[in-house]
This record gives structure tokens, C-alpha cells and sequence, in this order.
């Protein structure tokens, strides 16, 4: 039959399309060399961006870090309104304000809100948890209670990033505010210090620095947090220096820190963890690293900042420091030998620019079913000085990174922050308004192209066709090849190719009609009597001979019983284009081969469900279509 045979020839048409796409005809193959994404600028103009959570309604929550309050972003079109205000968050070029942010695992019900920035009590700068709670109607943020106050803050190493556990817990990332560094570095480093009984007991913060904070969801010590030197407090982990990612991955907790001028980390937070900081720089391998305590040099603040080691001051050694409970990175960025130098003439005054590190600034995963197959069980990781993303591939058991670290849109940006889209199709950043990075040629620089603003990379390696529901795409399969989106385009130029040729073909062929299983008897298909058949097809037969045998220019009369598939007369064709067994509503499709005036072809009979216009007939080139009634049709023509 004419469907069979036309199907069956498009399908071998595009199976020959797929395998010799229509792009490597008459050219070159085209060659993949990375994941196809598209980048565009949702909003820009935002105050030092830092924190980015999804809120309700498929919307962006994002923290301003020196504008003092929480916006929500429409990530389709950028249209941004204001949540929250914070009047009493202290602000600073770096590390201070208005940080990190989390939803309640019980949000929709409670609508509370968790934020942490730093502020002033008196002369002494702090850091505090703070909820609110979310008022939808207004489409504000309100109703103001403190979580946890007191944690020292600085104007260096804030830490401050913010996450909700499976567990129910809240968890806050400090760093130990710099010192021991810089500007900082006659100041104490108290990241290896832990609370004692005393100070649990009389509310002091003041060695909650370079840690990891858990807390209830109230402020409270939780039951299980870890008994460290035989006290029980807020800490969860420690020996931190500047913790700004966590994210939670299959039960896991996970986090970045930044290093000193190699051994940025990937860590595997575990309950009561030791991560060495300031005594161990990424592994204890004595490479590239020595611990000096500046807080002890002598006149410590007339010695250069600079200085490597101060003269008399002795350094410690990483393999020196024997702790049980230390555990070492997943992964370093990087791990660098002891003569590496630290010093390139490229870099000038920003030679920090040229160290072995990356800065991590954030991190996020990839899940195993996500459409990006190369992504697939992946953490993601920012980066502030190289403006990039970083991808790390991880075990099945998503417990030790597995492969290579792989780098991904490089533009002149601090990324402060990588956030995935819940179907996986989108990546976005936000980026800071200010300091210091390297541009696209590995070059120091001090203005950003895209300050302050929010980023998207769209994965583009699908159709657009791949229907969608509930933001996720229900056919994967298309994710799984790259190339899917030009061989389908092949695909479809194959199939319409040779169906074309194959009407064309079959219309200069005088075949017979053929019969249905089935008629149409005042509107209800019936099965065609096996008697009848044969003296239907000769009727068929012959009222189509008698049509050929018509001189030009005489009129052509028949019936086209719904009983019949095909029928032609010279030079043009009527099909019906409905199942093997009609029903109501059947589509009667009329084409010809060239022009023709269409006062001279028409359907009559009952009036046809739906007929469309003269002109928009004319603009489809001689071709008519109408919505057939259930009853048997006549077709007129003249044959030219």
C-alpha cells in the first residue's frame, strides 16, 4: 500500500541522514570540542552579589553583600523586586555585610528564612544568624528573630556560607578572619582552638572561628554534635581558614575553602574533623608550605607583611604535627614542590594573581540524570581570580573525586557563586562588582566585564522539539549525543527529501484503488463485507479508466467513498488521510503538481466541518485542505 511504502522509505531515508549528516556533504565534518552552551547577561547592576538560592515560584533569591539586602530575580527576563532590607549589616570592600541565605526544609509550611551578615555591637564587629519570615502576599520578608549572635567577624576570611542538612541542622561556614596574614598577621590564628565548657556554658563565641557551625534550626546545640576535648558545642568541624562553599551530596557534606598561595581544598566534612589549618596547607607533604606564627614574632608590626620568614622565627614543618583526627582534602588546587616560585614578572603588584590556586568561592552538584551527560555526578566549583567554572567528576559512591578537573567559561569575572537550574539545562553565576582577576588571556586585571551581575550558560545540545513537563525534559535520550540537534535537522530534511520524491513518483503512476477494511455507513464504520470487495474494486476500477479515457477540458464526476485511499485523474491526486478504520473529523488532502485555479477543483457535498481560506489556500501553492465530515464526499474536477 502507498502509506507503507512511503513510510517505509522516509524511514530508511532518515536512517541513511543520521548516518551521513547532510553537514559533512560536499565539506569538512564538523568536529565537537566541548559541551554547546549559550551565554547571556540576565540582570547586571546588582550591589556586590553573594549568596543565590531558588525561592518559591521558580524565582532567584539573591543576597547583596554591600546593598544590604535580599532581591528576587525572575531568571527568565531579569525582572528584579526587593525582599528584604537590612539597615544594620556592616559592610566592607571584601568580606563583610549581608551573606549567605537558606530556605527551612519546611519552608512552604513555616516560610522561615535563614540569613547571616556581619554587624556592630558597639566598637566590636560580629557576625550573627538571623530568620524571617516569608510573607507571600506581600512578597516580603518580615518578622525578624536571632538565631545565633556574637561570632567574632573580621574585616578578612568571613566565611558565611549557609545550608540546611538532610538532618534538619543548619549549618554556617566561618573563617578565621585572616590572621596570621596580610594586614592581619600579628593576630592570633585560633582555627585550631576549641571552646572551652566555660565559654559554651557563658555564650563565647570567640573561638568559633576557622570552623564549621551546627546548629538547630532555634539556635540550640544539637544532641549529636561532637564532643571535642570533652566539650560539646556548636562546632562541627575545624581547622578551617576560609570555608565560602558547602553543599550537601548524597548524605554528604562537602565543602571549598581557599589556601594560602598553593592547596586550595575540596573537603569531605565529617562530625568532629581536624582539616589542619594554619599547621597543614591542603596534604602534610611539606611542599610549599611552613607554618610561621606571626603573633609571636617579636615587634611583629614592624616587620614587612611580605616577609617569607622572619628573621630568629623558626617555621613549622607540615609533617611535624601528628593529629588523629586530621583529615586530608579530596582534592588540592594544587599542590605545588618546595622550589616552586612565587614570583612572575607579568603579574607586578598582583603577583597573588599568578599563584597556584584558584580561589574557590562556591560549589554545587551536578546530579547522575541530569541532561548534560559529560556533567553527570559532578560537583561544580567557582572560581573568583580566574573567572571560571570548575567541574570534578566524582565516584559512584560520590565519596572521592574521580577524573579530571575541568575548566569552563573563562570570562574577565569574579564568579562568586555557581548555582544549577533544577532541570540541569542551565548554569548560573553571579559575579562580583569589584577586585582584582585574570581576563581571558591569563593577564591580571582590575575592572570586570560583567560586574555585579547575574550569568546563565544554556546547554543547547537538544532539540527544542523534546517536550517538556513540570521543568523537566521527558526525553533524556536526546542529552545522551551531543550532535542529536544537526542530525535531527538532517533527519528532517532527509524525510521531507524523499517524501517528496516518493508523491511525485507515485503520482505519475496509475495505480488502482484499493479498498479499506472498512466503510462509512451514515457516519459509523463498518467492516466491508469479503463479497463485496471484489465488485467494489472493479466499480473502482472502472470508474477510473473511465476517468483517463475523458478528452481535456471534459468534466470529471465521481464518488470518493471513504472506502477509498487512493484515486487519481491525470495529473492530480485526492487522498484521504485517515486511519484503516475512519472516524469523524477525517482530513480529505488535495494536491497537484503545478498551478491551478482552484474554482476549478472543489469538494461538493454535505458543507465540510472546516475549510480554510481562498487566500491562505493560494499561499500554500495548490494545496487544500479540508476537515472532512463523517459522509461519503464527490469530488469535481476538470481533467486539463
Amino acid at each position: 500500500m502507498l502509506g507503507k511504502r512511503i513510510l517505509a522509505f522516509c524511514l530508511f531515508a532518515s536512517l541513511i541522514s543520521l548516518a551521513f549528516p547532510l553537514s559533512s556533504i560536499g565539506q569538512e565534518a564538523a568536529v565537537q570540542t566541548s559541551e554547546p552552551f549559550a551565554a547571556r547577561v540576565v540582570l547586571d547592576g546588582l550591589d556586590s552579589p553573594w549568596s543565590m538560592i531558588w525561592g518559591p515560584g521558580g524565582k532567584l533569591w539573591i543576597t547583596e553583600r554591600e546593598g544590604k539586602r535580599v532581591v528576587e530575580v525572575d531568571p527568565a527576563d531579569g525582572k528584579k523586586s526587593v525582599l528584604l532590607e537590612v539597615p544594620d549589616a556592616k559592610t566592607g570592600p571584601q568580606h563583610e555585610g549581608l551573606l549567605g541565605l537558606a530556605l527551612s526544609p519546611d519552608f512552604e509550611k513555616s516560610g522561615l528564612v535563614y540569613l547571616n551578615y556581619t554587624y556592630l555591637d558597639g566598637d566590636n564587629e560580629l557576625h550573627k544568624v538571623v530568620s524571617y519570615k516569608y510573607d507571600s502576599a506581600a512578597g516580603k520578608l518580615a518578622e525578624a528573630k536571632d538565631i545565633l549572635t556574637g561570632i567574632p567577624a573580621g574585616n578578612d576570611h568571613q566565611g558565611g556560607r549557609l545550608v540546611f542538612g538532610p538532618d534538619g541542622m543548619l549549618y554556617l561556614s566561618k573563617g578565621e578572619l585572616g590572621h596570621n596574614q596580610g594586614a592581619n598577621r600579628c593576630k592570633p590564628n585560633e582555627a585550631q582552638r576549641l571552646p572551652t565548657a566555660d565559654e559554651v556554658k557563658a555564650g563565647d563565641r570567640s573561638a568559633y572561628v576557622g570552623k564549621i557551625l551546627r546548629m538547630e534550626p532555634d539556635g540550640g546545640i544539637p544532641d549529636d554534635n561532637p564532643v571535642l576535648n570533652g566539650v560539646k558545642s556548636h562546632v562541627f568541624t575545624y581547622g578551617h581558614r576560609n570555608p565560602q562553599g558547602l553543599k550537601w551530596i548524597d548524605g554528604q557534606l562537602f565543602g571549598v575553602e581557599q589556601g594560602p598561595s598553593t592547596d586550595d581544598e575540596l573537603n569531605h566534612l565529617v562530625s568532629g574533623g581536624n582539616y589542619g589549618w594554619p599547621l597543614i596547607a591542603g596534604y602534610p607533604d611539606d611542599q610549599a608550605y611552613a607554618y610561621i606564627d606571626w603573633s609571636s614574632v617579636t615587634g611583629c608590626d614592624k616587620v614587612a607583611a611580605d616577609a617569607y620568614l622572619p628573621a630568629g622565627q623558626p617555621s613549622v614543618k607540615e609533617t611535624s604535627w601528628d593529629r588523629k583526627d586530621f583529615k586530608e582534602p579530596v582534592r588540592t588546587f594544587f599542590t605545588m614542590p618546595s622550589d616552586y616560585s612565587f614570583s612572575d614578572s607579568k603579574f607586578g603588584a598582583l603577583a597573588y594573581l599568578g599563584w597556584a590556586t584558584i580561589a574557590p568561592s562556591s560549589l554545587d552538584y551536578y546530579p547522575p540524570d541530569g541532561p548534560i551527560a559529560a556533567w553527570r555526578n559532578s560537583i561544580i566549583i567557582s572560581s573568583l581570580k580566574n573567572g571560571a567554572l570548575y567541574r570534578l567528576p566524582l565516584s559512584g559512591d560520590s565519596k572521592q573525586a574521580q577524573g579530571d578537573l575541568i575548566k569552563y567559561f573563562h570570562t574577565a569575572n569574579r564568579y562568586r557563586q555557581v548555582l544549577v537550574s533544577p532541570d540541569g539545562r542551565s548554569i548560573f553565576v553571579i559575579t562580583d562588582k569589584s577586585g582584582n582577576m585574570l581576563d581571558e588571556n591569563g593577564l591580571p586585571i582590575q575592572k570586570a566585564k560583567n560586574p555585579g551581575s547575574l550569568l546563565v550558560f544554556e546547554y543547547k545540545g537538544w532539540h527544542r522539539l523534546c517536550r517538556r513537563r513540570r521543568g523537566r525534559c521527558r526525553n533524556r535520550r536526546s542529552a545522551e549525543r551531543p550532535g542529536y540537534r544537526r542530525d535531527w535537522h538532517a533527519a528532517c530534511a532527509g524525510i521531507g527529501i524523499s517524501l517528496v520524491v516518493a508523491l511525485m513518483s507515485q503520482s505519475r503512476r496509475r495505480r488502482a484503488v484499493k479498498p479499506l477494511r472498512g466503510e462509512m455507513r451514515e457516519g459509523r464504520p463498518e467492516a466491508g463485507r469479503a463479497g463485496d470487495r471484489p465488485a467494489r474494486l472493479r466499480q473502482a476500477r472502472q470508474r477510473l479508466a473511465s476517468w483517463r479515457r475523458r478528452p481535456p477540458g471534459a468534466a470529471a464526476k465521481g464518488t470518493l467513498a471513504a472506502g477509498c485511499r487512493f484515486v487519481t485523474f491525470r495529473d492530480y491526486f485526492v487522498r484521504l488521510l485517515a486511519p484503516q478504520r475512519l472516524t469523524c473529523g477525517a482530513i480529505l488532502f488535495i494536491e497537484k503538481p503545478g498551478p491551478m485555479p482552484l474554482e476549478r477543483y472543489r469538494i461538493v457535498g454535505r458543507p465540510p466541518a472546516a475549510v480554510l481560506s481562498q487566500k491562505h489556500m493560494r499561499q500554500r501553492s495548490g494545496m487544500a485542505i479540508w476537515a472532512s465530515p463523517c459522509h461519503n464526499l464527490t469530488a469535481r474536477g476538470t481533467v486539463p
